[in-house]
C-alpha cells in the first residue's frame, strides 16, 4: 500500500493489447495509469532505462515462443533500472491458467486432445488443434 501523500508522484504505464487495456481504469486511488498499446517483446518507442521498475506478472509464458521469451526478457532488462518478472511454477500441481490438476504435465498431443474435449476452467470454449498450434508458434 502506497502512502496517500506519495500517490501523486507515481505513474504506472500498462503495456498490453487494446482489448486488455480497456479493462483498466485510468486512475486508481490517486495513482495515474497510462495505457500503452503494444508488443511487450518490442517497445522501441521507449528509451533505455525509461522506467524505475518494470514489473511483469505472468506474461513471459504467454508470448508464444522461446524466441519471444528471449525478446521479452531483453526488453524488460533494457527498459527498467530494476525489474521483477514473475511466472507460475511448472512444478506446482495445479495448472495456473485453467485450474486443472496435472494437465500441464501431460504430453502435448494428449493435452491438445483433453483441451478439445473438456471445458477449461470457466471458459465457455474448447480449443481447436489449429488454435493450439497457432498459439505455440
Amino acid at each position: 500500500m502506497l502512502a496517500p501523500e506519495l500517490r501523486s508522484q507515481v505513474e504506472v504505464t500498462l503495456v498490453n493489447f487494446k482489448s486488455e487495456l480497456d479493462l483498466y481504469d485510468a486512475n486508481v486511488d490517486g495513482i495515474e495509469f497510462c495505457h500503452h498499446e503494444g508488443d511487450a517483446c518490442d517497445l522501441p518507442e521507449f528509451a533505455d532505462q525509461s522506467f524505475d521498475l518494470v514489473h511483469s506478472n505472468s506474461v513471459i509464458e504467454h508470448v508464444r515462443s522461446y524466441r519471444n521469451m528471449l525478446r521479452f526478457a531483453s526488453e524488460v532488462r533494457r527498459l527498467g533500472r530494476f525489474y521483477y518478472v514473475q511466472t507460475p511454477s511448472f512444478w506446482f500441481p495445479i495448472d495456473p491458467h485453467y485450474g486443472r490438476p496435472f494437465v500441464h504435465w501431460v504430453p502435448e498431443p494428449a493435452r491438445i486432445a483433453l483441451y478439445q474435449k473438456i471445458r477449461i476452467s470457466q471458459a465457455p470454449w474448447r480449443i481447436s488443434r489449429r488454435r493450439w498450434r497457432a498459439a505455440m508458434t
